[in-house]
């Protein structure tokens, strides 16, 4: 009986991991906007604030081993 409980367990792990999976492949994030514009991944809208970017140094932003090309 116990490894009845244990399939049952770990099919509803598996099922909700596959479904928050799934779910990460088409997310959008959207701030300060009701919805996102359907082209962009992240979406920030604002008429009185602006982006902050992470600040850094030459020295800094050099020591990062493999950037992302962007």
């Amino acid at each position: 009986m116990k490894s009845f409980y244990k399939s049952i367990i770990a099919l509803i792990f598996l099922c909700l991991f596959g479904a928050s999976s799934i779910s990460r492949l088409s997310a959008q994030t959207v701030i300060g906007a009701p919805s996102p514009d359907p082209s962009a991944m992240l979406d920030v809208q604002s008429t009185s604030k602006g982006l902050l970017p992470p600040r850094m140094t030459t020295a800094e932003r050099n020591a990062i081993s493999n950037p992302a090309t962007g």
